[in-house]
């Protein structure tokens, strides 16, 4: 099972349905409201979906061109380490 045919397939079902109705919530983006879907409708089976497939496909949900620019660095902020 290949994660990126199914997300894409649930991503094209979750823009038919916004442009019919308009977002879930006025906040959410699409890939968000592709994740929500998901869980929604297949977190009954989702023990039988692998936990590394799961992570893939939160990881290629997060994927924007803003966060693709993003980069991290680790700091003490005021003796808390962070991000």
């Amino acid at each position: 099972m290949a994660v990126l045919p199914i997300m894409n397939t649930l991503r094209a079902l979750v823009r038919v349905r916004r442009r019919m109705r308009g977002p879930m919530l006025p906040s959410w983006g699409l890939p968000f409201e592709t994740w929500a879907r998901f869980l929604h409708h297949y977190t009954k089976h989702s023990s039988h979906v692998p936990l590394s497939m799961q992570r893939r496909m939160i990881d290629k949900t997060q994927e924007t061109p803003v966060t693709r620019r993003m980069r991290f660095e680790r700091v003490q902020a005021g003796g808390v380490p962070g991000e």
